[in-house]
């Protein structure tokens, strides 16, 4: 890699405690970039190859870090330019150097404030000898902690009204380094470790509903690996479908979007339904322009385990009468099944609206984060093609599901460890005839054959159970 050339600059950090962390980050800048000098300034004697360590006394505290940087730094170089860094803290891409940068007297990553002097951050700071020198010897510039806010902030007008000092403009800052704020392109370097370094943005919107966003998850999978940030568009109950997910999301309520330009915006909304003869997260991911993909079952996150499950041996069952009738369950008699699977020892908790009662009912409507819970705990599942349903297949639980007039392998592209119970019509899977959101009214209206596919029988629901209870 070329090194970029910097032959008025010094590397100098300051550290009389992160010994190793400290040589660490002077050595991953060395990688960036050719300095005229790289000096360790510490309380001990070492030796480290390329670096010039120089002795000073001990620094013990940040307040003797910010006396020494503002009175004394001045003293230990004699280029135009100085790189203050620290040990969380160095440069992450030389090529994003700019020569613009050497036009002011000091750059430093944003913060937070509204008030006009927003750079920047001491503990990755450009700083002219000009600045150094003034803040070293003169003797009105006396409060010097935290250093870069009195440098900044208490003492920033009098720099540039007595001395003419230059501080970088915000948008020069930003392209500079990154601390406090997310950053919004590459950066030269950061200081801290409250963000990961750039990455582009994708931002993903489905507006509902809780299935078909569980869906999403091997898609956001994809664009994550592929080294995108990822940002969904939901609706901000849903996204605790992703909260503790096992790589980082964000919801677009989180992201600074006034401030950050999406690489890529990609609005889902109608997208499987409008191609409903396949796969849903087919669709998905054609219509996100991805050709090199692998449907496979979602996953969410995290674990439920024996400690932080609700109850120590439970199914869920879900089995609301719903609007779309063609995809209901009919003929259970779901006060046998409970008593069924409380003689095997299992404590029966229904969810939902409980229209069609079956054991302990808790009505999960709004409560999406509980939701997931509670299936992520479950010894097994038993319900409808439905929401709770995607989420239980997301967390690889055994279960029994109906799907009536919908086919299964366009919902699931993997149904390892799921039943399904579904009676034979010669119209199977009608709901896909359509696009939409309502699918194919029954062919068969007035007829006995009238919903056929919705139904089944006690004995049938009972067989399988047993079958994964002997599992």
């Amino acid at each position: 890699m070329n090194r970029i050339k910097l032959p008025n600059v010094c590397l100098v950090l300051a550290d009389c405690y992160n010994y190793g962390k400290a040589v660490d980050s002077l050595q991953k800048s060395m990688k960036q970039c050719e300095f005229a000098a790289v000096k360790f300034l510490t309380d001990i004697p070492l030796e480290i190859e390329g670096i010039e360590v120089v002795q000073i006394p001990s620094i013990k505290s940040k307040e003797d870090y910010s006396d020494f940087v503002v009175k004394e730094l001045y003293k230990y170089f004699d280029t135009d330019y100085v790189l203050v860094t620290q040990h969380d803290a160095w440069v992450l891409d030389g090529s994003v150097w700019g020569n613009y940068f050497l036009n002011y007297d000091y750059i430093g990553a944003p913060w937070l404030y509204q008030h006009g002097r927003n750079v920047g951050n001491g503990g990755f700071s450009l700083r002219s000898k000009k600045l150094q020198t003034i803040l070293g010897t003169d003797d009105l510039i006396d409060i010097c902690h935290p250093e870069d806010q009195s440098i900044c902030i208490l003492y920033g007008d009098y720099l540039k009204g007595k001395h003419g000092i230059k501080f970088a403009p915000e948008h020069v800052a930003d392209r500079f380094a990154y601390e406090l704020r997310e950053p919004a392109s590459k950066t030269f370097g950061f200081h801290g470790y409250f963000h990961e370094p750039y990455k582009p943005t994708v931002i993903l919107k489905r507006s509902g509903a809780i299935g078909d966003i569980v869906i999403l998850e091997p898609i956001m999978r994809h664009f994550y690996m592929q080294g995108y940030n990822v940002v969904l568009d939901i609706p901000a109950d849903c996204f605790a479908l992703f909260e503790q997910h096992y790589f980082p999301i964000k919801h677009i309520s989180q992201f600074d979007i006034g401030r950050i330009k999406p690489e890529k915006e990609i609005n889902l909304d109608m997208a499987y339904e409008v191609k409903p003869c396949q796969n849903y997260q087919k669709s998905y991911f054609e219509f996100c322009g991805i050709k090199d993909y692998t449907l496979t079952r979602p996953i969410l996150w995290p674990l439920v385990d024996e400690v932080t499950k609700p109850f120590k041996k439970y199914v869920v069952i879900h089995n609301d009468d719903r609007s779309t009738p063609h995809r209901n369950i009919l003929g259970v008699d779901w006060k046998k099944v409970q008593k069924h699977l409380e003689a095997l020892g299992y404590f029966v908790l229904q969810i939902g609206s409980g229209n069609n009662k079956c054991g302990q009912h808790y009505n999960t409507f709004g409560k999406v984060g509980v939701l997931k819970w509670l299936i992520a705990g479950c010894d097994f599942f038993i319900g409808e093609d439905s929401a709770p349903a995607g989420i239980a297949v997301a967390y690889n639980k055994p279960c029994i599901l109906f799907f009536g007039s919908v086919n299964p392998d366009y919902i699931h592209p993997d149904l390892t460890n799921v039943e399904i119970i579904q009676s034979n019509c010669d119209k199977a899977g009608c709901w896909h005839i359509v696009g939409g959101t309502k699918g194919q009214d029954c062919a068969y209206f007035g007829d006995e054959k009238h919903l056929q596919c919705c139904k089944t029988d006690y004995e049938t629901v009972i067989d399988t159970i047993n079958k994964f209870h002997q599992q």
